[in-house]
């Protein structure tokens, strides 16, 4: 399946039900219509015995529950050397194993812009509280001067699982 992946930061607002639109920098590979994954920051580690792997969801981790558990032999012998595995530690989205993934999302828009165009009303949908805070977040992800002329895909979706 699809995937969309979110940073931490992003899956939390998409978790508290405020991120109902991304940007990207490059064209999505979906659809209006598809049905995607959110992909999101997690950890993956062993259960005490050894026989089940326990995805721990970043962006619930201060918050609560979010643990999904696998309990496929091939999987986990698959697991069984990798270090983020061993030592629990928080793995990217983008590593995110297909068995952990907890929601799904439909593709309701998608469009081209500049990011310079993004408006308040956007940028609330983004999860921000403003334009301003939307473009002050983006610049940290591209470690640089914002280019507000930089064409943008902008993907709009909403959720379904």
């Amino acid at each position: 399946m699809t995937r969309l992946t979110l940073s931490l930061p992003m899956a939390q607002k998409f978790r508290a039900g405020l991120k109902t639109q991304t940007r990207r920098v490059s064209p999505p590979k979906f659809s209006v219509g598809d049905v995607v994954a959110i992909a999101e920051p997690c950890a993956i580690a062993y259960d005490n015995d050894r026989n089940r792997l326990l995805c721990r969801y970043e962006a619930d981790r201060y918050g609560g529950g979010g643990v999904r558990s696998h309990d496929d032999p091939a999987e986990i012998k698959r697991c069984m050397g990798m270090k983020t595995v061993i030592s629990h530690t928080p793995r990217s989205a983008r590593f995110m194993p297909g068995w952990a993934e907890r929601s799904r999302i439909r593709i309701t828009e998608i469009r081209e812009e500049r990011l310079g165009d993004i408006t308040e009303a956007d940028a609330v949908r983004e999860g921000f509280t403003d334009r301003a805070a939307f473009l002050a977040y983006f610049g940290t992800l591209h470690k640089g001067p914002i280019d507000l002329t930089l064409p943008v895909w902008v993907v709009s979706f909403e959720v379904v699982t």
